[in-house]
């Protein structure tokens, strides 16, 4: 998935709707996106401002409603879903009967740990927290995400 969202976004076309339930599990060493329907295309330096997809997946500059260039919100939500197919949970989520605004400081605080059986330091690790880089400037973009020495034969 992260191959194909970086080919979309190679073509100026921005998902904006990154989450486990839109990749797909073939037979094949492939996980094909699904779910187009927020998808759009952007200008070279185009900066977006509609708040859309799932919020557990939402960037920092997405939940704080502010313009947000396309690429960044997509690497934050892939990001997101790296360290939910690692651990097999999300690393931020509104906790019972709290107020999004729970949610919102989490994501934009990057508030989030690995299990203690899973070293952050690791070469995943460090790929994840550099996708989950809070500031939209400091985040990794798609050229680091696949040249990055986890994603080697990817």
């Amino acid at each position: 998935f992260v191959s194909a969202l970086a080919a979309l976004h190679g073509r100026n076309i921005t998902h904006r709707d990154v989450k486990l339930e839109n990749i797909l599990l073939t037979t094949q060493p492939t996980a094909p996106l699904a779910d187009f329907g927020l998808a759009r295309p952007f200008a070279p330096g185009e900066l977006l401002s509609t708040r859309c997809g799932s919020e557990e997946y939402a960037a920092p500059e997405m939940v704080m409603g502010g313009r947000y260039e396309p690429s960044g919100v997509d690497i934050w939500a892939a990001g997101v879903v790296l360290f939910a197919l690692l651990t097999s949970h999300l690393p931020f989520t509104l906790p019972p009967n709290a107020r999004p605004k729970v949610l919102y400081s989490k994501i934009c605080r990057a508030d989030f740990r690995f299990p203690d059986d899973l070293p952050s330091s690791a070469s995943h690790g460090h790929l994840v927290r550099k996708m989950l880089q809070p500031d939209p400037r400091r985040r990794i973009n798609w050229a680091g995400v696949r040249s990055h020495p986890w994603m080697a034969g990817v």
